[in-house]
């Protein structure tokens, strides 16, 4: 995502053991790109993961999406191959384990880079 910068955020889903991309976004504006990455990290109602290029300093976070109330299976199978899957995703900065809108707040986000501030 950092390096040809085509992407601004992205979300994967698990099907039939591999993880795909579910969707991607391009917005510019650091609020339209929470908002759009929020919107499809939780349309699906149900545990994703999530990669957004955050702050001034374009820090990576990876996002572990496990809503509560999702099936106790899929918190598992996704909580299985998260550190994985996170290893495996070049240039993450931070990572934060997700399961409240609270948790992947604009805010959220500026507490988890907010030690790369200049």
């Amino acid at each position: 995502m950092q390096k040809n910068k085509k992407y601004t955020w992205m979300t994967f889903n698990i099907k039939r053991g591999d993880i795909k991309v579910e969707s991607t976004g391009d917005e510019k504006d650091g609020s339209e790109r929470h908002t759009a990455f929020t919107t499809a990290l939780k349309k699906s109602g149900t545990n994703r993961y999530g990669v957004i290029d955050w702050g001034e300093q374009e820090k990576l976070i990876f996002i572990a999406w496990n809503p509560d109330g999702s099936k106790p299976r899929l918190r598992m199978v996704y909580a299985s191959v998260s550190e994985n899957f996170k290893s495996s995703l070049n240039g993450i900065h931070e990572a934060l384990q997700a399961s409240s809108d609270g948790d992947i707040s604009k805010e959220a986000f500026d507490k988890c880079t907010e030690k790369y501030k200049v």
